[in-house]
């Protein structure tokens, strides 16, 4: 989970980079192959940056694969927001 002083910085370098955003080109079309491709990839890294302690970084990956799969179609956010729920909130 991030640090409120986590979150702030975070926003602010959104705040910084939004701007900029508008003035981009459409990007290259990726093919969905990739995607997954590259969605295994991460699987096979979160376990490690937990075990190393780097929790901000693994939920940081973790978000990135959620939307990988979100943009798919392969899961929806309120797939997500129950899988995210602790066990003891989960609906039955």
């Amino acid at each position: 989970m991030i640090q409120p002083e986590g979150q702030f910085r975070t926003f602010r370098n959104h705040d910084e980079i939004y701007p900029h955003c508008w003035g981009m080109s459409q990007p290259q079309h990726i093919h969905p192959a990739d995607l997954f491709r590259h969605a295994l990839y991460t699987l096979d890294e979160i376990p490690k940056y937990i075990d190393d302690g780097q929790m901000e970084k693994a939920n940081r990956w973790i978000g990135f694969l959620q939307g990988i799969l979100w943009t798919q179609g392969v899961a929806s956010i309120e797939d997500f927001k129950q899988m995210n729920r602790p066990q003891s909130e989960h609906r039955a």
